[in-house]
């Protein structure tokens, strides 16, 4: 669960979804975080969008860390690794402004689709 909460840090959304199917948290959750998911996709690939999106994200790695705590009985590692994946998000925000202004915001949909590619399927290897 520790490798999946600091991979979040490419896609909290992906992560988050991720999460709920595999508690099995009921219909409700996961459609909420179906919403959450899109709407974390949609805004990573938009310019300027994507900073304050990301500053939104901090708090979702955390919430992550928090119900894989809660459902999955996790020890305090989870916490650490939300540390780890709050830090990388901090590195992920620095290189996506410095890739937006770089390139005027063209390269932001695709460093965003890589990211999320990496987070799907990056995902079964940390549960």
């Amino acid at each position: 669960m520790a490798g999946l909460v600091a991979l979040a840090s490419l896609s909290p959304g992906i992560s988050l979804l991720r999460v709920a199917w595999v508690a099995e948290m009921d219909s409700a959750w996961i459609a909420l975080f179906i919403v959450v998911g899109l709407v974390d996709f949609v805004l990573d690939k938009i310019p300027a969008a994507a900073e304050v999106n990301q500053f939104v994200e901090h708090l979702m790695i955390w919430g992550i860390a928090a119900i894989g705590a809660t459902y999955f009985g996790d020890d305090p590692s989870v916490f650490v690794a939300a540390l780890a994946g709050s830090s990388a998000q901090v590195m992920r925000q620095a290189y996506t402004a410095a890739s937006d202004t770089a390139t005027v915001g063209l390269a932001t949909p695709v460093r965003g689709g890589v990211e999320d590619l990496i987070a799907l399927f990056g995902l079964p290897f940390f549960y």
